[in-house]
């Protein structure tokens, strides 16, 4: 298997159908974590005992504890969280051959024998991997934290920053040692002020009072463009699969209906003002260097909007910048057509397989309830039958003595 894990965010590939080669990778994600005794629980599901997990799909993010299969299936569906790949939740310590599966090395200027002694107990790169690693949990941990803090008679506050009372109570399934380092990177001044900078840029409105970003979720915009296709029978064009994920819910019903004039930008409400200003420059600049809306250019989007220090393009995010605007990979992705039909058949078969093992899930749940109503019964006829043979009982006493 991969060393550096990058395989844990392959399931889908860059034109959005499902990746057959991710199967055997969450199968052997799975026989690690079942070889440990420590990450399974047990717990009895209609009168059977049956052994459970914590699920690090992203929708679960390793709170819900699930079966195998039901594990298994959830990371078919949504895929890992974020940032796991260090399974510390499931056996792996924060040692450095585990944070070395990292897929971003360690620079030769801090590889010497010496780095975590110039840094004290972590060094900066630890406490980078652990607020990576944690920067979509931590409140829930946090807060998990303070609720055991405060059945202990702690006095806790509901903003759950008092990190050296919580600290002296990690979370179910956080080491000792992790979560005391933990609580002192969130215990810095340095790090209140990144939340509150942070919180500012999430309340951060236009000039219209709006937040959203953009209205299509956790779906990337290479898996919209699929989407739309599917639902319309041909490619949509980028404009169209811009406006998708902006517009606000009644106009991108129209747009789904079909309903919706994508060159009056006048009738259409977006989610912010950033997204209506994107949208209306390139539609004018299409007029100017092309004569019409009717083609896409790609590089005339990148120049039109502005450099993101993460990198990205706004309206286009990581995904492939070409297979977003075209439909048509990049010649990084080297995709055959061929190669995309055989996708698009396997994520059709996975589809077959989830529908039929939640129907053969249906049937025994069915079965389950069958078996039970069974048994109830012939608990009822027991009664029936021990009233009757009382009642006979009595009567002859009744003969006997009643005279």
């Amino acid at each position: 298997m991969s060393s550096d894990r990058e395989w844990m965010y392959t399931m889908r590939i860059r034109n959005g159908y499902f990746n057959p080669a991710f199967v055997p990778y969450v199968k052997y994600f799975l026989d690690f974590v079942f070889e440990n005794p420590r990450n399974i629980h047990r717990r009895t599901k209609d009168g059977v005992e049956v052994l459970i997990i914590k699920c690090p799909c992203a929708k679960c993010k390793n709170r819900c504890y699930k079966t195998r299969e039901e594990v298994e299936g959830h990371l078919y569906a949504k895929g890992f969280v974020d940032d796991y790949k260090v399974w510390h939740l499931h056996g792996e310590s924060f040692d450095t051959q585990d944070v070395g599966q990292c897929s971003n090395p360690i620079g030769s200027q801090h590889a010497g024998e010496d780095t975590d002694d110039n840094h004290g107990d972590y060094s900066g790169y630890d406490q980078m991997v652990m607020e990576s690693l944690f920067q979509t949990q931590h409140p829930y941990y946090r807060k998990q934290s303070s609720e055991r803090a405060q059945k202990a008679g702690e006095n806790i506050t509901q903003k759950h920053l008092k990190f050296r009372i919580i600290r002296n109570y990690p979370p179910i399934g956080i080491a000792d040692d992790v979560w005391h380092k933990l609580c002192d990177i969130w215990d810095t001044e340095e790090y209140r002020k990144k939340c509150e900078i942070a919180a500012k840029n999430r309340a951060s409105a236009d000039s219209n009072g709006k937040i959203s970003r953009h209205t299509a979720g956790s779906i990337g915009y290479d898996e919209i463009r699929v989407r739309l296709r599917d639902l319309w029978g041909k490619e949509p064009s980028y404009k169209e699969i811009f406006l998708y994920t902006h517009l606000n819910k009644e106009s991108k019903a129209k747009l789904r209906a079909r309903e919706l004039d994508i060159s009056k930008v006048e009738e259409m409400v977006f989610c912010n003002d950033r997204a209506r200003k994107a949208f209306d420059d390139y539609l004018k600049e299409l007029r100017v260097v092309h004569g019409s809306i009717d083609t896409e250019d790609g590089s005339m989007w990148r120049r039109l909007q502005p450099s993101s220090s993460k990198r990205r393009i706004y309206g286009i995010g990581s995904s492939d910048m070409n297979y977003v605007v075209t439909g048509t990979p990049s010649s990084s992705c080297g995709i055959a057509d061929s190669f995309v039909e055989q996708r698009k058949a396997q994520e059709k078969i996975c589809k077959l397989e989830a529908q039929m093992e939640e129907e053969r899930m249906q049937r025994d749940d069915m079965r389950q309830q069958m078996e039970e109503q069974k048994l109830e019964m012939e608990r009822q006829r027991a009664e029936i039958q021990e009233q009757k043979e009382q009642q006979k009982l009595f009567q002859e006493f009744m003969k006997k003595y009643g005279k």
